[in-house]
C-alpha cells in the first residue's frame, strides 16, 4: 500500500496548526497547476509505471463539504468568508457566506476531482482513492437513539450523494474504520464498522469510475 499524505503529492493546500497558510492555505487560493507539475514529477519516482498496488491519499485538513468542516476546521469556513468581503466588498454581508460556500466547493472539488484524474490516467493500474470517504459519522450515538445503533448520522446519505463526481473518480473507495477510544472492546465496535461498510458499498454500488459498467469499485476498509 502506497500513502500519500499531504507534504507527498503536490501542492496540498492547507492551514498548519499553528495558522500559516501553506500553498495557499485554502482550496481557492491554490496553485492548481502547479499542484499538478508537482504530482506527475513525484509519480515518476515514487512508483513504477506498471504500479498496480493500493494508492490512498490522505487528505485532512479539510472537507470538500462547506457543512463538514465544523471544530477545528470552521477556520477553513472563517477565511473563506474573509476572502470574499476582500474581494468583492460590493457583495451584500447576508450573501457572504453564500458566495464563500459556493467558492470554497468548486476548489476543493476541482483540487481533488483533477489530482485524480492525473493519477489515474499516470498510474492506471492502481487502486487510487482518498482515505475516509465515503464517510458516515458514527462514532458516537445519535440523538434519537435510546442506545448506540451504529447508524450514519442524519444527512449522511445526502451528503456522499452530493460527492457523485468524487465517486466517478476514484478506483477505489477507502472508507476509514479505525476505532474512537470509546468503541475499544466494546460490542458496539461490529455496529460502527458494518454501517461505515454499508454506506461505502450503497456508494460503490450507485457510481463507478468513469460510470463504467464492467465492475463495481471496490471497497477497501482502512484501519
Amino acid at each position: 500500500m502506497s500513502i500519500f499524505y499531504r507534504d507527498r503529492l503536490g501542492e496540498y493546500p492547507y492551514l498548519s496548526h499553528d495558522g500559516r497558510r501553506m500553498n495557499g492555505g485554502l482550496p481557492q487560493l491554490g496553485d492548481l497547476s502547479a499542484h499538478l507539475s508537482l504530482t506527475v514529477a513525484q509519480l515518476s519516482y515514487l512508483l513504477r509505471p506498471n504500479f498496480s498496488g493500493l494508492a490512498v491519499i490522505d487528505w485532512e485538513e479539510w472537507q470538500p463539504l462547506w457543512e463538514s468542516n465544523f471544530g477545528s476546521r470552521m477556520e477553513y469556513r472563517r477565511l473563506s468568508k474573509q476572502l470574499v468581503r476582500q474581494e468583492r466588498p460590493d457583495v451584500l454581508e447576508k450573501n457572504v457566506a453564500l458566495l464563500a460556500r459556493q467558492q470554497f466547493e468548486e476548489s476543493a472539488q476541482v483540487f481533488m476531482e483533477e489530482t485524480l484524474r492525473l493519477v489515474v490516467r499516470n498510474r492506471p493500474k492502481g487502486f487510487w482513492g482518498f482515505y475516509g470517504f465515503p464517510s458516515c459519522l458514527n462514532k458516537h450515538k445519535r440523538k434519537t437513539d435510546k442506545t448506540y445503533t451504529g447508524r450514519c448520522h442524519k444527512g449522511t446519505r445526502k451528503q456522499n450523494d452530493r460527492l457523485s463526481w468524487l465517486w466517478t473518480q476514484s478506483t477505489a473507495l477507502y472508507p476509514s474504520i479505525y476505532l474512537p477510544e470509546r468503541l475499544a472492546g466494546s460490542p458496539d465496535t461490529a455496529l460502527m464498522v458494518r454501517h461505515r461498510l454499508l454506506e461505502a458499498l450503497r456508494v460503490a454500488s450507485l457510481w463507478r469510475h468513469g460510470n463504467s459498467t464492467d465492475h463495481t469499485t471496490p471497497v477497501l476498509p482502512y484501519a
